[in-house]
């Protein structure tokens, strides 16, 4: 399973198995680099996903969840540096407050999704 990019909308996300065919019945998708895990992420810019292929992943149409894996540590790790890294050198800028910010946004939903992981296992 892969996610692929509408070619006539920016950032309009589909899921194919081929690459070439999304489970929706769209063809001439454009290639990703998107690992399978960030399906539904939205950012700043605004990320769109299709909700008929949403629906297959959501079980909807029979496709397995399991195929949604949790993201790396070391993903969110490189992620969250490379943002400070990027509002070290935009400096006290309106990008660099908002990578910042994204930075910070990451690390409290770490912290917050390890509260929760703990309060499950008690």
């Amino acid at each position: 399973m892969k996610i692929v990019e509408s070619p006539t909308s920016v950032w309009f996300y589909h899921l194919s198995k081929d690459g070439e065919t999304t489970l929706c019945g769209k063809t001439g998708m454009m290639q990703t680099q998107l690992p399978l895990n960030t399906w539904g992420f939205r950012s700043h810019i605004g990320e769109k996903y299709c909700k008929d292929c949403n629906n297959f992943v959501n079980g909807q149409k029979g496709v397995s969840t399991r195929l949604l894996r949790p993201i790396p540590q070391e993903w969110i790790r490189d992620y969250t540096d490379s943002l400070v890294k990027a509002a070290e050198s935009f400096g006290n800028t309106p990008m660099g407050q908002r990578a910042l910010e994204r930075a910070e946004h990451i690390m409290d939903m770490v912290e917050a999704f390890r509260k929760k992981e703990v309060g499950a296992s008690e």
